[in-house]
């Protein structure tokens, strides 16, 4: 009787937990393979193209590539005074049930509290420099301002 109930508490457990392992986005931008993978307790960006390699994301699980509609491209600016071909931005650290409230969002709009740059340029990819976006409600599928893009090509440390 013990192994029953235990075995139906470890079921419970996984079935009602909030997993964040394994590939969380993927989207192919200025000639790279862009990836995101969440481990637990942190996000990280694979990038396949030009160069390869991995970064280790700010904002906690899962994370988000920022979308202009509901499963449609990723949403990017260029800056070309600071020859940025491309901002793109990933959101993580997903928001509380409070904040989802004040915001009157839907339980099953994606959206985090933490957003982080990612530019590209003739010399490839890279973080932004500037500081990561805290507080605020970057939303998967609706993004955020222009605004934000433009901060992380030109507030550069």
């Amino acid at each position: 009787m013990r192994v029953f109930i235990l075995t139906l508490i470890v079921f419970f457990c996984v079935i009602s937990g909030k997993s964040h392992g394994g590939v969380t986005d993927r989207i192919k931008i200025n000639n790279y393979n862009l990836t995101i993978t969440s481990n637990g307790n942190g996000c990280l960006l694979d990038y396949n193209g030009r160069s390869t390699g991995t970064i280790r994301l700010i904002p906690k699980p899962p994370c988000y590539f920022l979308r202009r509609d509901k499963g449609g491209p990723v949403k990017k600016f260029s800056y070309p005074d600071v020859k940025i071909n491309a901002v793109i931005i990933i959101a993580g650290t997903p928001i509380t049930d409070e904040v989802r409230k004040d915001y009157r969002l839907p339980p099953d709009t994606v959206c985090g509290s933490e957003a982080q740059g990612i530019l590209f340029s003739k010399t490839g990819i890279r973080l932004s420099r500037a500081e990561i976006l805290y507080g605020g409600v970057a939303c998967r599928d609706s993004g955020v301002d222009e605004k934000d893009f433009w901060h992380f090509a030109h507030h550069e440390k």
